[in-house]
Formats: C-alpha cells, sequence, structure tokens
C-alpha cells in the first residue's frame, strides 16, 4: 500500500486552484507557517484543520486521501 502524502497533495489542489499559500491562510485563520509545514509533510493537521483546508480548496474530503487524482 502506497504511504499518503497528505501535504504534497493539499500543495498540489493550491496550486491547481491557483492560490497562494498566504490567501489560503487568510480563508482558513491557519498560518502560513504551519500551511507550509503541512505541504512539506513536517507537520499534520488537526481534523478541523483539514476540514477548513479542503473547503478553502473547494474539494471533497475522501480526495486527499487517494493516490490517484
Amino acid at each position: 500500500m502506497e504511504k499518503i502524502k497528505l501535504g504534497q497533495t493539499i500543495k498540489k489542489y493550491r496550486i491547481k486552484k491557483g492560490i497562494t499559500i498566504r490567501e489560503l491562510s487568510q480563508t482558513t485563520s491557519i498560518s502560513t507557517g504551519f500551511i507550509g509545514d503541512i505541504e512539506a509533510n513536517r507537520s499534520r493537521p488537526s481534523y478541523e484543520n483539514l476540514v477548513k483546508l479542503v473547503q478553502a480548496l473547494d474539494i471533497p474530503i475522501e480526495d486527499i486521501f487517494t493516490t490517484n487524482k
């Protein structure tokens, strides 16, 4: 089973949506540093923060956990 790189997936969707970390931070009230750490797989978001991120990126939460999208 392939290990899911949550941060890389979030970064992929953020770039696809055309927004910066700063813009995502403003939308979610999550610090830019923490979002950067999440995207670099240095930190993992809480469930609450994950929900904020997927809502801001306008994607279903299950899309974060699939590796083939």
